[in-house]
């Protein structure tokens, strides 16, 4: 089991890339909501099929509980603050202070 630390930037508040987890590609979409103040992440297939959008980022939540009835990777993917627990993404510390991390099945 490897813990796999998913690449994020604040740089721009709309972007997506295409990652492997547990051996599958998915295209990973990142948006920052200036309304809300709140990053959330969208997840589809490489053929860019809708699989789960809209989960909002928030720090020590396990983001993909609710969705396992899904095609989507079965491992634990987390938000993490590294220098203030108590504080959530905001629009300039996603990447930085905040990082996403995944936790691939064993």
């Amino acid at each position: 089991m490897a813990i796999v630390e998913i690449p994020i930037s604040s740089d721009s508040g709309n972007y997506n890339f295409q990652t492997e987890l547990d051996g599958t590609d998915y295209i990973l979409r990142f948006r920052y909501n200036g309304r809300s103040t709140s990053w959330y992440m969208d997840m589809s297939t490489p053929e860019n099929a809708p699989i789960i959008m809209g989960i909002k980022i928030v720090v020590g939540t396990e983001l993909l509980s609710s969705f396992k009835h899904l095609a989507i990777p079965q491992g634990i993917m987390y938000a993490v603050n590294l220098e203030n627990v108590n504080q959530e993404p905001t629009r300039n510390n996603f990447g930085s202070e905040i990082r996403l991390v995944y936790n691939e099945v064993a």
